[in-house]
């Protein structure tokens, strides 16, 4: 997350959102969370969080693809979808989830997540460009 950002020139401030990878497991919600909180710090506060598998499935490889394209939609449509069947938040999970409805989306930078069995981590920062 940190060299995406670096790359893009942009601060945890620049993010008005960000695709979790988000598989719902322990092991990996409390790890991206501690990771968000970690490069985000402060900013972790009001930067919403969703994650799209529980509409899809985890569907492995080409869930980085079917998530950037959520993320996009939701960039372009300026609505982040809810965290489906999302009932109890994981204490340990210490970052601002998007609820159980929609929550408007102005700010035009997104931030996606994806990893991979091994290690593999991926993140691409996505910005909306409105017309003129």
């Amino acid at each position: 997350m940190q060299t995406a950002l670096d790359i893009a020139g942009l601060r945890p401030a620049d993010i008005g959102s960000i695709n979790a990878h988000g598989t719902a497991t322990e092991a990996n919600d409390e790890t991206e969370s501690a990771s968000i909180r970690q490069v985000f710090g402060a900013d972790t506060d009001t930067v919403p969080v969703v994650s799209s598998k529980a509409y899809f499935g985890h569907t492995l490889g080409a869930s980085g693809a079917v998530e950037f394209i959520a993320t996009v939609l939701a960039l372009e449509n300026r609505l982040l979808p809810a965290n489906l069947n999302l009932t109890h938040i994981d204490p340990k999970c210490t970052v601002r989830l998007v609820g159980s409805d929609p929550l408007p989306l102005e700010h035009p930078v997104a931030m996606k997540n994806s990893f991979g069995f091994g290690g593999d981590n991926a993140v691409l920062i996505l910005r909306r460009e409105d017309p003129k």
